[in-house]
């Protein structure tokens, strides 16, 4: 524990005492219960290895480089981070993913996008099954409710979207994560080389080419060798 996180505890311990949570699910003391609460919303590293079990699958987690990679991912700001395969980059995008939105109280909208929809409606599938662990709902009740059977008790889940649930003081409940795939699937079957770029986007955004709050670049290239990877 960091001088940072025992000062935050310590504050919650001389505002709850000894006082324990009314909750069949958690048997610890308010303070306890607070802290993890205040640590999931502030470390994703911890988020992912302690509540989320990254931290028992070793082969998705080396401590010095996951906790860069949380670090650089919770920055503020537009960011684009390369990593090589087989570091679980996808997997702690995830897991970012289910800390913004518990930030937020569920009032974020995530887009996911993904060079499929299929692969988009995996990662969507997994980031419920991080919604729905136990642990997670017994921490944050009123962003996570009890999902049922098939995440039915969810306002919204299909395989591309979904929706907590509803907030009473908003007019339209849209999609708290909506994952799409995209047109490089159909390039890719014609053998045109592409990627889907954010930056593009973000450039065209910043030079008010366009109006939108997402815009996302699709470069196509009919050459002798790919211009997007170099392997």
């Amino acid at each position: 524990m960091t001088s940072r996180d025992q000062a935050k505890y310590n504050e919650f311990v001389k505002k709850y005492g000894e006082e324990k949570v009314p909750s069949q699910k958690l048997d610890v003391t308010k303070a306890k219960y607070e802290f993890m609460r205040w640590k999931c919303l502030t470390d994703l590293y911890y988020l992912g290895t302690e509540v989320l079990g990254l931290g028992k699958q070793r082969r998705k987690v080396y401590p010095k480089f996951h906790r860069w990679l949380c670090h650089v991912m919770s920055l503020d700001g537009d960011k684009m981070i390369i990593v090589p395969r087989k570091h679980a980059k996808t997997t702690w995008m995830k897991a970012y993913c289910v800390q913004r939105i518990l930030r937020s109280a569920g009032k974020l909208r995530i887009m996911l996008l993904s060079k499929t929809e299929l692969l988009s409606a995996l990662n969507l599938a997994s980031i419920k099954r991080f919604f729905a662990l136990p642990l997670v709902r017994a921490l944050f009740p009123e962003v996570v409710p009890d999902p049922g059977k098939d995440y039915k008790n969810w306002a919204k889940s299909t395989t591309n979207e979904l929706r907590l649930k509803d907030d009473i003081n908003s007019v339209s409940n849209e999609p708290q994560i909506i994952a799409l795939g995209s047109a490089a699937k159909t390039a890719g079957l014609l053998n045109i080389d592409n990627r889907i770029m954010y930056t593009i986007g973000a450039a065209a955004r910043k030079l008010k080419l366009l109006d939108a709050d997402v815009v996302i670049g699709f470069p196509l290239s009919v050459t002798g060798k790919s211009p997007y990877f170099d392997r």
